[in-house]
């Protein structure tokens, strides 16, 4: 009885972070236009394989390693395609990859590290700004073809106060569960802000917490439109931030156990009620919001 080919990524250590998505029928890949990308077929070997849409992908054979079988595609113009693999004696259709060609987006962040008069400031400094670039790229480009750039990184003196500014928005049935929303104190103050600040980029606001509940704030984030203030708290700092920018880019977070290793994925607990994301897979749903 002949073996089902599954497409897979190519090695383990890519599994949440190659633009491939096994979770979804077809199973689909994300490919950059003009770049390529390699892909594993299980159990491939001898299977006639092809691509339906060649102007848009392009899938040509690397070799094979046991009974699987190693393949490059190519993305030659943005759109979708699809890749078939059939049985050489029958030609039934066993399975299918879905493909989709995507143009690059580039987007560039600012980075204001707020402080007031009175010596509220965050503890974060201007000279992570690149890493957190960096580490946003390794994140996004594979999975969704987005690339970010530093406009600025500047220290960012304000007038108001900066007390508690993000807090977590209770549930209107029961005040004690939290609904993964947030709420800003000073609301009218910061619009202001954002319209003094606004580019044609992200700009992103790193504040202090309330030093009372510092050590209990692990993610707390507020974004509006193209902007996101992000509070001290217990968490790395590009966990909130590659979580923020996808908000800003059109996704719903989810709190689904089940979806742990999603970027998208939220807590809303505190302190050692908190459940970190174990990932920072972006599924295809995702990807196509973020990268029409």
């Amino acid at each position: 009885m002949s073996v089902i080919p599954i497409w897979n990524v190519p090695t383990l250590g890519l599994t949440n972070r190659h633009g491939f998505d096994g979770t979804v029928r077809p199973s689909w890949l994300m490919v950059g236009y003009r770049k390529s990308k390699d892909i594993l077929l299980e159990f491939g070997k001898g299977k006639l394989v092809r691509s339906i849409n060649e102007p848009i992908a392009e899938i040509s054979h690397n070799g094979d390693d046991g009974q699987d079988s190693n393949y490059v595609i190519k993305g030659k113009m943005p759109g979708n395609a699809r890749i078939e693999v059939r049985d050489p004696k029958t030609n039934a259709l066993q399975t299918t990859l879905a493909v989709t060609v995507k143009d690059e987006r580039n987007l560039g962040i600012s980075f204001n590290f707020c402080e007031d008069g009175l010596y509220n400031k965050t503890k974060l400094r201007p000279a992570i700004a690149n890493d957190l670039i960096a580490e946003l790229n390794s994140i996004y480009v594979e999975q969704t073809n987005i690339l970010f750039s530093l406009l600025k990184a500047v220290p960012l003196e304000l007038k108001n106060v900066l007390g508690d500014i993000v807090r977590e928005e209770p549930d209107v049935v029961d005040p004690k569960v939290k609904t993964g929303f947030a709420k800003l104190s000073q609301s009218w103050e910061w619009d202001k802000i954002f319209r003094t600040n606004a580019d044609n980029g992200i700009n992103v606001y790193f504040v202090p917490s309330d030093q009372q509940t510092s050590g209990r704030n692990d993610t707390l984030i507020y974004t509006k439109d193209d902007n996101c203030i992000i509070e001290d708290g217990g968490a790395d700092t590009v966990y909130s931030l590659a979580h923020a920018i996808g908000r800003i880019l059109g996704c719903q977070f989810t709190s689904d156990l089940n979806k742990q290793n999603h970027l998208m994925f939220w807590d809303q607990g505190l302190g050692k009620d908190f459940l970190s994301r174990s990932d920072n897979f972006i599924p295809k749903v995702n990807a196509n919001v973020m990268n029409p």
